[in-house]
């Protein structure tokens, strides 16, 4: 997880925490963006207004967005909670 937290204490936890939980929703709702844009306009189209920094994150969150399904599917199959930060 792309995050880093300067300081300590209570504070640095509860910021730590913080960015643990939301993460997933960060990257399914960008995920759910991107490719509704990439869905609707082509991913060439899409693409080519980003930088390559932002093709990069993008491709990333997209991975990322794509485990978090799996590990949830698994874990329904399983009868179970996923794995997740919450």
């Amino acid at each position: 997880m792309p995050v880093v937290v300067i300081g300590g204490g209570r504070d640095a936890i509860d910021a730590a925490t913080e960015a643990m939980a939301y993460y997933p929703v960060q990257v399914e709702n960008s995920s759910l963006a991107m490719e509704t844009l990439i869905a609707e306009h082509g991913d060439i189209v899409v693409r080519s207004i980003w930088s390559e920094a932002e093709a990069e994150i993008a491709d990333e969150f997209i991975h990322h967005a794509q485990a978090i399904r799996a590990e949830r599917k698994a874990a329904h199959a399983r009868g179970q909670s996923p794995r997740l930060p919450n």
